[in-house]
């Protein structure tokens, strides 16, 4: 079968960014940089990983703010 790699990306795996040392890194880094108040620009060659990080982004609480979200449009574009 050609779309073997369908059924690994609907695996709930992809979805929990703890499981790729390079996710946590990224997110940590996003992190300090929006607390220190500079941006980042990310590249990246697959557009498969700049969803997942779109998702990631969306889950991530913001610090200074209880129970608030960081917010396509707003904290990433």
């Amino acid at each position: 079968d050609s779309d073997w790699w369908l059924d690994v990306l609907e695996d709930k795996i992809c979805r929990e960014a703890d499981y790729s040392g390079k996710m946590v890194l990224l997110i940590d880094l996003l992190s300090m940089s929006s607390e220190a108040g500079d941006k980042t620009l990310v590249f990246s060659q697959s557009l498969l990983t700049l969803d997942l990080v779109e998702l990631f982004l969306a889950k991530l609480p913001r610090r200074e703010r209880q129970g608030k979200f960081w917010k396509q449009g707003k904290d990433w574009y």
